[in-house]
């Protein structure tokens, strides 16, 4: 547990002084939620004083040769479905170009936590064309609702607090039944941008299986508009008892397993599922080490499964599922 101060640069702008006061004397301790970051996304209005707010979601931290990373979702910086590249919201008819981020950091200086935000552009200019900021999947692109996006600033590479990530085969240690924890940003408003909200969880289906072709699994969980992009932990407390067929599960370096993408759509009777998509840890972490730039975003102009009928490349000669990281896209 650290004093709490305020990025000098962080406005506050018509906020009651109330709110200040309330977050000036918080007590904030070192935890999961201070890699979690809410996220604003913006398209830039040349012809009036205010940018133009399409959406919010979340994303997470990490490090990669002493560079800060964002993880998110695909359609939280494109506002397009990832595979029928449709319009995810019916009122969204235009691309961010950048995004806001709201985060706790740490002073390196003073080792005291900071209310932090930034803005971060989504596209640049190379050799004359404009491109994406952001990485997608070395093999299957965006196929996989999973960007990465690095942030090089100097100031951000000293205050944020990254997640340690790595692939740890996490789908084949972990089953359906395990709680876990979705850590993301739900509600919308200015304090609660700073620190997310734990919703608890279990997982609904095997995770080592995959999901719709896709190498995901799903949650049963409460989840709302505006968690797409948190990670999400697997719950262990003292008494959880790690055990499959009679044999202990070794789950002591397993943290976060994977990332929530948002709500399967089908209903039943009037009601929701409540079921939701998870991308798997290790398919994030090899976007994060091998990552390559993604093309841009066209909107209606849907790409093809991989191709899970026998005989294709994701099974083998007896219908077994081959490692995830070898599937192609179908012709």
């Amino acid at each position: 547990m650290v004093e709490v101060m305020f990025d000098k640069d962080t406005p506050f702008g018509d906020q009651d002084a109330e709110i200040q006061r309330l977050m000036s004397i918080s007590v904030i301790r070192q935890g999961a939620e201070n890699s979690v970051c809410f996220i604003e996304l913006y398209k830039t209005c040349e012809n009036s004083a205010r940018d133009i707010k399409l959406a919010t979601g979340t994303g997470f931290f990490a490090k990669q040769r002493n560079l800060v990373q964002l993880i998110t979702c695909w359609h939280v910086v494109t506002g397009l479905h990832h595979e029928t590249r449709e319009w995810l919201s019916g009122t969204q008819t235009c691309f961010p170009d950048k995004l806001k981020l709201y985060f706790v950091g740490r002073e390196p200086e003073t080792n005291r936590f900071v209310f932090c935000n930034t803005m971060v552009n989504l596209y640049q200019t190379i050799d004359g064309d404009k491109a994406p900021t952001w990485n997608v999947h070395p093999t299957v692109g965006s196929l996989y609702d999973i960007v990465v996006i690095n942030l090089d600033a100097d100031w951000l590479n000293k205050t944020v607090i990254p997640f340690k990530l790595s692939k740890n085969d996490a789908h084949n240690l972990i089953e359906a039944k395990d709680s876990v924890f979705v850590l993301g940003h739900p509600i919308d408003n200015f304090m609660q941008r700073y620190m997310p909200i734990y919703k608890r969880g279990s997982i609904a289906s095997a995770p080592s299986f995959p999901y719709n072709t896709h190498p995901k699994f799903l949650i049963d969980a409460t989840t709302r508009s505006g968690m797409s992009g948190s990670p999400v932990m697997l719950h262990q407390d003292p008494i959880h008892k790690a055990f499959r067929d009679g044999r202990a599960r070794d789950l002591t370096n397993i943290n976060v397993i994977g990332m929530y993408s948002g709500r399967e759509s089908a209903y039943e009777g009037g009601h929701s599922t409540e079921l939701g998509f998870v991308w798997r840890i290790d398919d994030i972490v090899e976007v994060i080490e091998n990552g390559k730039r993604d093309i841009m975003p066209t909107q209606g102009v849907a790409i093809p499964k991989p191709n899970l009928k026998m005989g294709d490349p994701a099974m083998d000669k007896e219908g077994n599922f081959i490692p995830f990281t070898n599937i192609h896209q179908s012709d």
